[in-house]
């Protein structure tokens, strides 16, 4: 009968793998920058637009300045 001994180069329990610290994406990335853009982000400058007079002129600038990123 012959006998084979399986030697993996990872521990067996990675439970026991000792701690090497915590850390995040931000920590790998220190740019914010490169973070995706959230939808408030883009609607910011229509903030409270229902109360302003001049809505129609604001809605115009809005739109022709991100019309060139609507994919």
């Amino acid at each position: 009968m012959e006998t084979r001994i399986c030697n993996t180069s990872a521990p067996a329990m990675p439970a026991l793998w000792p701690v090497t610290g915590h850390g995040t994406t931000s920590d790998k990335r220190p740019d914010h920058e490169e973070r995706p853009k959230t939808l408030g982000w883009y609607l910011q400058p229509l903030t409270d637009i229902a109360s302003r007079p001049d809505r129609a002129e604001i809605l115009r600038r809005y739109f022709s300045e991100n019309s060139e990123t609507v994919v």
